[in-house]
């Protein structure tokens, strides 16, 4: 699924990466889009961590299951529309 939606997203000139977490067996997907939450810097860009296997889940707010996980992540403050 991760690796579809990069490559769907990059088809249309959104630049996307895959995110793979081999502790969690789980894949996810980064895009280059203004967002707040979890972040992540490539090669001189931000990518907001996208999950695209839990329907509805907001663009930049990484499960707090792999947030830990993840000691290269940046969180901004979240906006209301993230809580749940």
């Amino acid at each position: 699924k991760g690796l579809m939606a990069v490559l769907l997203l990059q088809e249309c000139g959104i630049d996307s990466v895959l995110l793979v977490s081999l502790a969690h067996e789980h894949a996810a997907v980064g895009i280059a889009l203004p967002s707040t939450g979890t972040t992540f810097q490539h090669q001189g860009s931000s990518f907001a961590f996208t999950e695209i296997t839990r329907p509805g889940w907001p663009i930049g707010r990484m499960p707090p299951d792999l947030l830990s996980a993840c000691p290269n992540t940046q969180n901004s403050p979240s906006s209301a529309s993230e809580t749940r």
